[in-house]
Formats: C-alpha cells, sequence, structure tokens
C-alpha cells in the first residue's frame, strides 16, 4: 500500500484484493524534480492475515514514472511501524531506467503477537531525499 508517509505478508495468505495505491509527497516522502514512482503490485496484499512469528517473502513491484535513472545510490529505507525483521535498507542492484520496473524482494517476520500491524517503508534517492512511500498492513492471528 502506499500512504501520505509511507507492503504486507503470511504462509497461508488470505489475499484481499484492494490494494491501495497513491502517490505522496506528505510526511516522510518528499517528491523530489525528476524522482517519482508508482507501487504496482505487492505480495502478499494489505489485509493478508498471518500467523504469529511466521516468516514470509515480501515483493513490491515499483515502476519508475520519474525522469532520473534510479541507480545503486537509491534505496527501500524502513521508515516507521513495525519493522517485522525486513532489512532497514535495500539498495538498487542495477539501474531502473524511466519507465522500466523493479522488485523488491525481502523476508519478513510477523510479532509474536496477535493484531493489525504495520511497516513503513520510503524509496530514497542517491541524495538521501525521500521521493516515494509505502507500507505493509497485516492481520496477525493466533
Amino acid at each position: 500500500g502506499t500512504t501520505p508517509a509511507a507492503g504486507v505478508a503470511s504462509q497461508t495468505p488470505v489475499v484481499q484484493t484492494t490494494p491501495v495505491v497513491q502517490a505522496t509527497s506528505a510526511g516522510g516522502a518528499v517528491a523530489t524534480s525528476g524522482d517519482k514512482a508508482e507501487l504496482l503490485s505487492q505480495s502478499p496484499e494489505d489485509g493478508t492475515k498471518i500467523t504469529k512469528s511466521a516468516s514470509w517473502d515480501m515483493k513490491m513491484v515499483v515502476k519508475n514514472t520519474g525522469t532520473t535513472t534510479w541507480t545503486s545510490k537509491y534505496s527501500l529505507k524502513f521508515f516507521a511501524g513495525d519493522r517485522m525483521d525486513s532489512p532497514a535498507d535495500l539498495f538498487i542492484v542495477g539501474e531502473v531506467k524511466p519507465g522500466e520496473m523493479y522488485t523488491f524482494l525481502f523476508t519478513m517476520k510477523a510479532p509474536s503477537s496477535a493484531g493489525n500491524k504495520q511497516t513503513n517503508w520510503v524509496i530514497q534517492n542517491g541524495d538521501g531525499k525521500n521521493f516515494y512511500s509505502m507500507f505493509v498492513k497485516i492481520e496477525v492471528t493466533e
């Protein structure tokens, strides 16, 4: 998902098919000239039910909708919420030219407490400026 300041998850996911995709320039994401992105898909989707302490592969596919080429200095960075063992930052491998897609793939782990959990990330450029935010919302079950 995406929000004004900021993805999802399970072993046997119950997938809700109502993804929220919206660009933002508020909170942790500050739009910078030329740097733009769009979340095309995430797996599992927001609202997925995950068993306590279960691990899963988080996949977020983003498109470079701006005019700048993303390089290995660009990264997906943890911003806020429950980190759920996700990496603090995940740098782009290679280049992503305008119009191209990039897949962030990493492992997450549900907390040991039940309830609704959310992790927020930002895409950051080589100058350290956040220009797009995304989140994952899951429901941790017993």
